[in-house]
Order: structure tokens, then sequence, then C-alpha cells
């Protein structure tokens, strides 16, 4: 019995984050073979070995993984380069602090930019690996022009074949934002299929994409695998501990975040007694010193080594201003928090009781100490924005059938 091989395009840490629950799905499935593929926007590329789940990967038998360093045929310099690199941001990745890394971060980045603009790749070689596949890429396919290596696959005339799934999840209304390229939408790939998680995504999305747009809810939030990351998320040894556990997941600041709201309301945590808050920077490239300099709070820690997951199994309750990683703690039914007071923009919490709403700061210490959550409310609410009105798992089964009826 010949099998359908899908290949998942991975660029990013959050790309390959939101993308494992699928491919660990399908891989599980007789009728399915699955590659992983990484591959390099024109500013950089990813090493995946510094995702904390890579090995769930690596030790899938069912699972062949590819990165584009093994397709270039420029000279041995060049390969050497990227290995280097490779090797060298790994490291990096390990030393706590990055502040003391930042010139050789740079001077990395730097020289990746070069490099990835004159790099060429064995065609016949990646045409071997893809061919006859069915391809998943997130929504860098509404501006392809972020990729030279994403112009090399249209060439190939693969467009057809293409599944788009949305990174992430936009929980913002009325949100100023730049999606792929607003007056040249003939920089968009046009694919077979284009999933956002909820109908939020759709309209935000429809003003931007030529491509037709489907609900189909968010994968990375399926409940087994939630469960799971709960499971197997560390155990965190905090020092001096306070009562009430608190983690404050960041959301970048360009999201609508006001920057004084915010520094205040950290001052005012620091002043609380029996409370102890992990600060949570973005896993998108947020730097934490520019907003926080933790030598002037005890109770506010700098949460920047510790991973999402870990941190939500840690704490009690949960802060938050709109990023989607709060989903995952609704879930798992922590207190969740949204920080209204910190935010210009208008958002799909704020007229919901599935979590504690927070407008001026002397309401936060009654919902710390007090407030009892809603189990009911948060069902249904994560049941209508984060999987589109269907189950936790209507996302991968609905993909596993359209895979199916392309044999």
């Amino acid at each position: 019995m010949s099998k359908n091989v899908i290949t998942f395009f991975i660029r990013a840490y959050n790309d390959l984050d939101c993308r494992l629950p699928l491919i660990l799905f399908l891989s599980k499935k007789k009728k399915i073979k699955v590659n992983v593929f990484f591959y390099p926007t024109n500013n950089s590329f990813f090493n995946y070995n510094n995702h904390e789940k890579i090995s769930l990967i690596k030790n899938n038998n069912k699972i062949n993984l590819f990165s584009f360093r093994n397709f270039i045929i420029n000279s041995n310099f060049i390969k050497f380069y990227f290995n280097t690199s490779n090797k060298a941001k790994f490291f990096l990745n390990q030393i706590t602090s990055l502040d003391r890394n930042k010139f050789f971060i740079k001077f990395f980045n730097f020289f990746d930019r070069i490099f990835l603009k004159i790099v060429k790749y064995d065609e016949k070689k990646i045409d071997e690996v893809l061919k006859n596949n069915i391809f998943i890429f997130d929504d860098i396919i509404l501006n392809k022009l972020r990729s030279k290596f994403i112009l090399f696959l249209e060439n190939r005339k693969i467009h057809k074949k293409i599944y788009a799934v949305q990174t992430g999840q936009d929980t913002y209304l009325n949100l100023k934002r730049i999606i792929g390229n607003k007056n040249k939408k003939n920089n968009e790939l046009n694919v077979n299929y284009f999933f956002v998680p909820s109908t939020n995504d759709k309209n935000i999305f429809k003003k931007q994409s030529k491509n037709k747009l489907f609900i189909l809810g968010n994968t990375r939030f399926d409940k087994k695998w939630v469960y799971y990351l709960n499971k197997k998320a560390k155990i965190l040894d905090i020092n001096n501990c306070k009562k009430h556990k608190i983690v404050f997941m960041l959301s970048k600041l360009e999201y609508g975040v006001k920057l004084k709201s915010l520094i205040k309301t950290l001052e005012y945590l620091e002043k609380m007694e029996d409370v102890t808050v992990i600060l949570k920077p973005h896993t998108r490239g947020m730097a934490l010193k520019n907003i926080f300099n933790e030598n002037n709070f005890s109770n506010v820690i700098n949460g920047e080594k510790f991973d999402s997951s870990s941190l939500i199994k840690w704490s009690d309750q949960v802060l938050f201003t709109g990023s989607s990683i709060i989903f995952q703690a609704m879930i798992l039914k922590k207190k969740c928090i949204f920080l209204k007071n910190c935010l210009n923009v208008k958002s799909i919490f704020d007229k919901t009781n599935s979590v504690f709403t927070v407008k001026k700061l002397n309401e936060l210490p009654k919902i710390i100490f007090f407030d009892k959550i809603k189990k009911n409310s948060i069902d249904s609410f994560v049941k209508k924005e984060v999987y589109g009105g269907y189950n936790s798992e209507f996302m991968n089964n609905t993909l596993y059938k359209l895979i199916n009826e392309k044999k």
C-alpha cells in the first residue's frame, strides 16, 4: 500500500511549536509518511536543536528530518560556515545570560544574511525528497519574498499541493497590523488551503489574503497535547517562593501594550505580600532587559530561562495582555487574569467571564487573593475561540481526511 507523503516546512521556534501536535498525530497514521524540513528566511535560520521537544521528532522513526544545510551545493566554505553558525547559536542558546554574547549573536546573524543571499541548492536532490508530496507551510505564504527558498520551491510548481496553517492565534480585534505585503498581493503564494484557528483570525486575514480561508481551530492547543506538555514539564524550584505563584506571560510591545502601565503593574505586584511573580517574555524576539531591571525587584523574577509549559505548571495564576499561550493555562484550569489596564486595543477577552479582567490596578488584590475561576465558562470560551466551535481534535482529523482524499 503506497503512502501519502506530507512535508512540513518549518522556519522558526514558534512555527515548530505550533506544528508539533499535528506532526506527531500524522506520524501515527499508517497511510502517511511525514517529513519535517527546516528552511531559512532571507534573514536567518532556526536551529531546531534549540526546541525543548525536538527529541520527539528525532527519536520517531516514522519522521524524516531534513535541513536546508544538507542540500547546499556552494563551496565547502559556505557549507562550513552554516554548520559553524548552527553549532555556535546552539551553544549561545544554552547560556543563561545572552546579553554577554550579544556581539557574537549579531556577528553570526550578519553573515547569515550575506550567505543566505548567495546560497544555491541541489535541485535534483531536493526534487527527489519532495516528489509526490503534500506540503504544509505557515502564514509566511502571505509574502513569499521573505524567503529565497520559498521562491526556489515555487519554481517547482508545488503551490496546488500546499496547505497553509496559521502559526499562533490573534486575540486582538482592532490592532493595526502589517500582514504579508498590504499593497502587493502578487507576493502571496497561491495555495490549496489556508487554515486559520478562529473567526477573528479569518476576519483579519481576509483583508490581506487572496487565498480562501477555512476555520479549523488551533491544533497547538489540542487537549491531549496540552496535558502531555504539562505532564512532561519541569518542576521548577524557585527560592523563597511565596504563597501565590504567578506567571506573567508578556506579549510583544507592538501588540497594543501600554509600556508605562505595564511597568506600574510590575511595581504594584512587587509591593504585594505573599506573591511571587515570574515574568516570561514573548518567545519571538523580545528583549526583557528593555522593560525590566531585575535588580529593582525581589518578588518579580526574570523568567527568560524557563519554558512556558514549566512556568504554567508551576503557577496557580497567570497574568497576560493577549498572548495566545494563555489558552494552554485556561485548558489546564489555571486562574487567568487579563490585564486590560495595560492594553490600548480591543481583545476577544474584553467581554468574557472565562478570565478575570483588570481595568484598574486596585482591582488586582481581590482577584489574586479571593476570586475563584468558573470552569464552565472557560470550556465554552475555549471551544468557541480556540477550537472554532468544534472539539480539540477536529483540525488534526480534518487535515488527515483531506490528505487521504488527495490520494
